[in-house]
């Protein structure tokens, strides 16, 4: 919404952000990625349309740089660019041990059900008092 109101302030393609962020759920894993946006076509025939362009998160890492990040947005996107990917680095980790936590009791899961307790049944425990 900051952004869309920003726009509205600059009107015309030069002050336009060039700059995305999409949230996707994939299987149970969340991606948050950047992306830049390229402008192709004539303004004056109106043909003009826009492509997404990948922005590369270094391997292993939770968070983008800033410097590709800043490549691709205006000098008044850059404080907001900032703050966001911060605030994402912390989301992204946390969604990537969620992640694991859910394989690992799937996995558990699995092993009990090998053992002729599982498939998603649930096994009664009995309580013994001394």
């Amino acid at each position: 919404r900051l952004v869309m109101d920003r726009e509205k302030e600059a009107p015309g393609w030069e002050s336009k952000s060039k700059l995305i962020l999409r949230c996707k759920k994939v299987g149970s894993s969340l991606n948050i990625e950047w992306a830049g946006i390229k402008w192709w076509g004539s303004k004056a025939k109106g043909t003009r349309k826009k492509s997404h362009v990948s922005i590369k998160k270094p391997k292993d890492a939770y968070g983008y740089s800033l410097d590709k990040l800043y490549a691709h947005c205006k000098d008044w996107e850059k404080p907001l660019v900032k703050d966001t990917e911060e605030k994402l680095v912390v989301i992204r980790r946390e969604a990537r041990h969620i992640n694991k936590a859910l394989v690992f009791v799937r996995f558990a899961r699995n092993a009990v059900g090998e053992g002729g307790a599982g498939q998603g049944n649930v096994v009664a425990v009995e309580s013994v008092e001394s």
